[in-house]
């Protein structure tokens, strides 16, 4: 005899036996982006009517969407490159260490 498996409903906090549970994100329809308006492309200037042709093209010419980046995405770089350029990254920081561990090995110092 088989055992009967149950999922506890987040909502009810009953248990359901799994092949009855609903979850609520799957009733969601799905939602269907509309084509993009037909572009030329400032990289090679072909004409771009679809996703897909947008798609192929960034691929070709290894370029991205700006709408690729999320929020406060150019922010956070900016500030990451600061703080390299100004040596306060951990990054920088162990670079430098390292140039001066090469040098000093170089002249036989260390």
């Amino acid at each position: 005899m088989a055992r009967q498996r149950y999922i506890q409903d987040p909502k009810t906090l009953k248990l359901v036996p799994a092949e009855e549970y609903f979850r609520e994100k799957e009733s969601r329809p799905f939602t269907i982006l509309d084509d993009i308006e037909p572009f030329v492309s400032p990289v090679d200037g072909s004409t771009i009517s679809s996703r897909s042709a947008l798609r192929e093209h960034n691929k070709r010419h290894g370029v991205t969407n700006v709408r690729d980046y999320g929020e406060g995405w150019f922010e956070r770089k900016a500030k990451e490159r600061d703080d390299y350029v100004s040596g306060r990254s951990k990054r920088a920081k162990q670079e430098r260490l390292d140039t001066i561990q090469r040098a000093l090995h170089k002249h036989g110092v260390y």
